[in-house]
């Protein structure tokens, strides 16, 4: 998402996110389209799995599910940029 609006995308060779801040879910993935990036991936998992165990599977389908409403419904990201607009444009707006 962050890629696609910032008009990078293209220069993207891996990616990883997780499902608990803007999905309101647990868990976390990386993804890379090479061998290249499955070989640093795999060099990855082993000290990330010190800190994780695996998901829950009714977990991993609404994180699934979520990933593809996100792929379908581009209204539900103009609504997550909105948001995260107004935040920022508050939070500027306030001294501490």
């Amino acid at each position: 998402m962050a890629g696609e609006e910032q008009g990078v995308q293209d220069k993207i060779d891996l990616y990883f996110s997780t499902f608990a801040k803007s999905m309101a879910s647990i868990g976390a993935f990386m993804a890379g389209e090479t061998r290249a990036h499955h070989s640093t991936i795999s060099g990855i998992i082993p000290g990330a799995q010190i800190f994780a165990k695996s998901l829950p599977m009714p977990v991993t389908i609404g994180n699934l599910k979520r990933l593809e409403m996100l792929r379908t419904q581009p209204e539900l990201r103009k609504k997550l940029w909105d948001v995260v607009n107004k935040l920022q444009k508050g939070l500027r707006g306030q001294r501490i």
